[in-house]
């Protein structure tokens, strides 16, 4: 289904990049934290794309990938992952969760 969804829409359509991003959360879910990471990682540049970095789709798309890093045991991209999606881009967090954000700390 996937490979006509790409065929079809294309790799910058929303309803593949829901595909994509759906496949990644199961996986995630039953523990196959490889093909997770692979489907997470795959539909990042599309949300990108489709979204902007200062969506709360985008933010929460690299939180998602944070959470994933922290079960594989890869601290390093724990913390990458969580400071973009979190708070390392003033840019995003403000406009979506305001100044009084607990993220002022980490934008600096």
């Amino acid at each position: 289904a996937l490979g006509i969804i790409k065929k079809a829409l294309g790799r910058n359509h929303l309803d593949y990049a829901a595909v994509l991003n759906n496949l990644a959360v199961h996986y995630f879910e039953i523990g196959n934290y490889n093909q997770a990471e692979k489907y997470y990682l795959e539909v990042t540049p599309t949300f990108l794309s489709l979204y902007g970095s200062n969506s709360s789709e985008y933010a929460v798309l690299l939180n998602n990938l944070g959470v994933l890093y922290f079960k594989m045991g890869d601290f390093l991209q724990t913390e990458k992952y969580y400071f973009l999606g979190d708070c390392g881009d003033s840019a995003l967090r403000f406009p979506l969760f305001g100044g009084d954000s607990l993220c002022r700390a980490c934008a600096g």
